[in-house]
């Protein structure tokens, strides 16, 4: 009977212990950070290099000599009234906006920016005035600027692909010089330079592709193309016994480059 009645208590207390262990707590299992998504909202500024191209056409529309009393007497061109005037200069740039996403893979905002190139074009006669020759003309562009309108879509959460267009500024210098003669500038003077200076209003389009790195640093890749249409200027102011000449350039630029931005 004893060893049974021991027998029989050694067995209640193994299923005891048992039981125990089944009820004892569970460590539980590491739970994977949050990742915050990527958002490309905000205001954001930054800086961009590359190059600028233009295509300034320089058209002579009149030549004039104002014999009496200063009456303008148009006068048959001398040589042919129309020339190119293009170049390619580095450019440098500053650049902000604001971007907003929607959608969720879709992103707009409003964009500006400023850059500076020295594209300098020389024709070595003035057209429609002088064969080639001592006599010159020039057109030469510099500061540009725009305000622009940009719209994207995520082809993954940290590459946009956007098109982008607004309105751009050029500023413009058109100079002509010529040496002493008796058909353009005054012999009595010796040789002239004449300038005109104009910023020019026009619309510009380009499309590019942007990409996020480490949440607040945006690089991009950009390319647009400005068309300002025509200006008109005095080439050669007259006088009374020398030949005039009216003037207008149409030009047209692109510019490419690449940019990196710090975004808030």
């Amino acid at each position: 009977m004893r060893l049974g009645a021991l027998a029989l208590l050694g067995s209640l207390v193994g299923a005891m212990s048992a039981s125990a262990a089944d009820l004892a707590p569970v460590a539980p299992e590491p739970v994977a950070p949050v990742v915050a998504p990527v958002t490309w909202t905000g205001f954001y500024i930054g800086a961009g290099i590359g190059g600028r191209t233009n295509n300034t056409d320089w058209t002579t529309t009149t030549a004039f000599f104002p014999a009496f009393l200063g009456t303008r007497i148009p006068m048959p061109f001398r040589s042919a009234p129309n020339a190119s005037v293009d170049s390619t200069d580095f450019r440098g740039s500053i650049y902000g906006g604001y971007n907003w996403q929607f959608a969720p893979t879709w992103v707009a905002g409003l964009e500006g920016d400023i850059g500076y190139a020295k594209n300098s074009g020389r024709i070595s006669r003035i057209p429609g005035l002088t064969a080639i020759g001592a006599s010159f003309a020039e057109s030469e562009l510099t500061t540009d600027g725009s305000v622009r309108a940009r719209v994207g879509y995520l082809v993954t959460p940290s590459i946009l692909l956007y098109a982008t267009g607004g309105v751009a500024f050029q500023q413009i210098k058109n100079s002509t010089t010529c040496p002493a003669d008796t058909f353009v500038c005054n012999p009595a003077v010796g040789t002239q330079s004449f300038h005109s200076s104009d910023t020019l209003v026009g619309y510009t389009i380009g499309a590019g592709a942007e990409a996020m790195i480490y949440d607040h640093w945006l690089v991009r890749a950009e390319y647009r193309f400005s068309d300002f249409g025509s200006n008109s200027f005095t080439a050669i102011p007259p006088t009374i016994s020398t030949f005039g000449a009216d003037a207008k350039t149409k030009v047209q630029t692109h510019n490419f480059g690449v940019g990196i931005a710090y975004k808030f």
